[in-house]
């Protein structure tokens, strides 16, 4: 028998996109990764976990894989094997997943103006080849580019005013700027406050031995930072119209591979959540809130607090450990961040829709 065990800052990520899931299709995390086709060992560990919310009474939680998932976890397990990091399966399993459901969320609400572009749009943890690139395209009116999904399940970004991207990842994106004049843009989401911010890629400087980790490039916020409803992202995106010419172009299949559903439009399947929604759940979860309680729940996150959300249904959230390390506890700001200057490089900005309210979305 394989165990898995999960810990805080899993089941917090969890706990974060279940929500997320609920607020916009009022369905569990557990259908909508089914309805996905997602990879069967994240979705035996979605049913596993949201089937008992008591989780957070002692930080983590066991899962008990069945025999016929036995296989693929030691698959899996020897692919994830030659990552630099040193995360346990279980860890990079949840991580991947439930950045799979945020980049769904914006997929399927935005109106058919994004698409999944990348490997890993067959949601399984075993597709190759794996690559940084980008896994959602914009292919509304205008200008095709990419949208990197910078997703944070903490509230850290809104704490230290800053998101760290991977280099490696940071080096995919910058060749696809420089090198293949692919344009990029980062759609920050805050998942706990259902929130987002966005600005185009343009290149920092990333040897930054006396910043927070050589192995990240810091994407720093001004204080004027506002983020957003995601409310007013889907709004934004129904003022667009998918470009079919663009669509063609990007969401091809493979010949040698088996056709496989992996992009679902709602207009094709009219009712699906409704009736998904209305009917009984193939698995108990403690406490479904009434309408009333949804309706007080999703006001402005300014409006309310997140204890005050917790207390009224019923929900307790998984916040990262104490001592996790935060360099502003002791009043330390950043230091003060090399510039690039790209101002001869037209391409950046003479022209360019995507430096200031040219973004369609």
């Amino acid at each position: 028998m394989i165990v898995l065990e999960l810990k805080s800052k899993d089941l917090g990520r969890i706990n974060s996109v279940d929500l997320l899931v609920f607020k916009y299709y009022r369905t569990s995390l557990y259908e909508f990764c089914k309805k996905y086709n997602y990879d069967a060992l994240f979705v035996e560990i979605i049913k596993q976990v949201t089937s008992d919310y008591a989780y957070d009474k002692v930080g983590y939680k066991e899962i008990e894989l069945p025999d016929e998932l036995e296989d693929r976890y030691y698959e899996v397990e020897k692919k994830f094997s030659y990552g630099v990091d040193n995360r346990s399966v279980a860890e990079r399993v949840v991580s991947l997943g439930v950045n799979w459901v945020v980049e769904d969320v914006i997929v399927h609400k935005s109106s058919s103006v994004f698409i999944l572009t990348g490997c890993d749009n067959a949601r399984d943890l075993l597709a190759n080849p794996i690559t940084s690139t980008p896994d959602i395209r914009y292919i509304g009116e205008g200008e095709s580019f990419y949208v990197e999904v910078c997703s944070d399940f903490t509230k850290f970004m809104s704490r230290a005013n800053r998101y760290d991207i991977r280099k490696l990842k940071y080096l995919k994106l910058e060749d696809l700027m420089l090198i293949d004049r692919v344009k990029t843009v980062l759609l920050f989401i805050d998942v706990v406050n259902k929130t987002f911010y966005r600005i185009p890629f343009r290149s920092q400087p990333y040897t930054q031995h006396d910043k927070y980790s050589k192995n990240t490039v810091t994407f720093d916020f001004d204080d004027s930072t506002q983020f957003l409803s995601l409310d007013i992202l889907f709004e934004s995106c129904k003022k667009h119209q998918p470009n079919p010419s663009l669509y063609s172009s990007f969401n091809y299949v493979e010949e040698d591979k088996p056709k496989k559903k992996v992009w679902v439009d709602e207009k094709e399947d009219p009712g699906y959540w409704e009736s998904l929604y209305n009917s009984e759940p193939t698995f108990i979860r403690s406490r479904i809130p009434s309408e009333e309680e949804i309706e007080e729940y999703f006001r402005p996150t300014n409006a309310i607090s997140l204890e005050d959300i917790a207390d009224d249904l019923g929900v307790q959230f998984v916040e990262l450990p104490g001592d996790t390390y935060n360099p502003f506890e002791d009043g330390d700001e950043p230091p003060e961040k090399e510039y690039i200057d790209t101002s001869d490089n037209p391409f950046m900005y003479e022209d360019n829709p995507f430096t200031g309210e040219g973004l369609p979305f």
